[in-house]
């Protein structure tokens, strides 16, 4: 199996990101020999429409039967984030509690799986559930390699609390996380998914090839 993964973005930057202090030297003041000059925060902001896209391939070689010529089978998961084009919605960000953000931020990304492994016949929201259900009892604090490390990430929750004022679905992803912990088995907690998200991706279901 052979796996790749590749982002875009369709944009311009139209302002710039920067915020520092300069100094320099000032030869009319004898009293002082440098000024510090402070520049307010800027924010970067896109154009309207402009989204940054992720895309995760994998691909499967295969052998035809009874006509032996070999093709490719690909699996394609493509998923687009609005980037911000008002800077008074990344300042409203930059407020928010770090895992509270965190959370939010998982959450859409779940929405948009689950959208996407609908529309394939499955239960998205049991697939999702038993992934964070699975993740916190397949990884430690860091995953084996790339592939692991990035599912770890993705599929793992703030351990702070969920606050009262969030929303519904990040309580029940935060509980789904936390019922792993707890070592319980979550293939019986979530039937209706018939696979495991984290060992499709990790190559789990991908048996050896036999010509004989």
């Amino acid at each position: 199996m052979s796996q790749c993964f590749s982002k875009e973005s369709t944009t311009d930057v139209s302002t710039t990101d920067i915020q520092f202090n300069q100094t320099v030297s000032d030869p009319t003041d004898p009293e002082s020999k440098s000024k510090v000059l402070s520049r307010r925060k800027r924010y970067i902001v896109f154009p309207e429409g402009a989204s940054f896209s992720v895309a995760v391939c994998m691909t499967i070689g295969m052998y035809g039967n009874p006509n032996y010529q070999m093709f490719s089978w690909a699996l394609n998961w493509g998923i687009a984030y609005n980037l911000p084009n008002q800077t008074i919605s990344f300042e409203h960000e930059m407020k928010e509690p770090k895992p509270m953000a965190q959370r939010r931020h998982r959450r859409d990304l779940y929405h948009k799986l689950e959208v996407a492994m609908n529309d394939m016949g499955y239960s998205g929201r049991e697939c999702i559930l038993r992934a964070l259900c699975e993740s916190s009892q397949y990884f430690g604090k860091k995953g084996s390699n790339m592939i692991a490390e990035m599912l770890r990430t993705l599929f793992s929750f703030p351990k702070s609390k969920v606050l009262s004022f969030e929303h519904s679905d990040t309580r029940i992803y935060d509980e789904a996380h936390r019922k792993g912990r707890s070592k319980v088995l979550c293939q019986s907690l979530y039937p209706t998914c018939g696979f495991s998200l984290l060992e499709l991706a990790l190559g789990k279901y991908t048996s050896p090839y036999s010509f004989m």
